[in-house]
Formats: structure tokens, C-alpha cells, sequence
């Protein structure tokens, strides 16, 4: 049931039921990940980049953004937790088609 407001259809209201719903639930779904095993201390965090290479917003979104992540993962010290961090750059396309072909 949606109310409206000077000619706005709004959405429902936040109820006591519901929020109380969400607190209840979660916690229920942060538990596996608090029980899950340890990550090997010497694994590396992966950061990955969506860049441009080919397509119209090369300029605005290709190399330079691929050189601004490793940047700033330098500034950051390089490692995160005493695990290393590493980028990973995978660029996409704007053709749909061939989007559509990848894995």
C-alpha cells in the first residue's frame, strides 16, 4: 500500500516488524562469514580494475586508471594486513556482442 505526497506515489514506510526482521537476520547471515577458515596469510588481495582499452572512453578510463590503482595501492604501502596487494585490470568492451561472447 503506497501513500502519496503532493501527487508522488511513495513507498511503505519502514515498520517495527521490519526492522526488527533485519536485525534479527543479520546476524544469521554474517555467521558463515565469521566461521569460515583462515586465508593463508601470504595470499594477495586482489583489487581488480574495469578499464577501456579500445573503446570511446579510453581517455577517461583506460591506462590512466589502470596507473591510478596501482598508484594508490603503492601509496597504501603495497599490502594490506601484512598480505601483498595485487591489481588485476580486465578491460570491457562496449560492443554488445562481443560482450555477450566473453566467458
Amino acid at each position: 500500500m503506497h501513500r502519496r505526497m503532493n501527487g508522488i506515489e511513495m513507498p511503505p514506510a519502514l515498520t517495527r516488524r521490519a526492522l526488527l526482521g533485519s536485525a534479527l537476520t543479520t546476524p544469521m547471515l554474517a555467521a558463515p562469514m565469521l566461521a569460515a577458515p583462515a586465508i593463508a596469510a601470504d595470499a594477495p588481495v586482489r583489487i581488480g580494475v574495469l578499464v577501456d582499452e579500445s573503446g570511446p572512453y579510453h581517455d577517461i578510463g583506460g591506462p590512466g586508471s589502470a596507473e591510478a590503482a596501482r598508484m594508490a595501492a603503492e601509496d597504501f604501502g603495497g599490502s594490506v594486513l601484512g598480505r601483498p596487494i595485487e591489481i588485476a585490470l580486465m578491460s570491457f568492451s562496449v560492443d554488445r556482442g562481443l560482450t555477450l561472447r566473453l566467458p
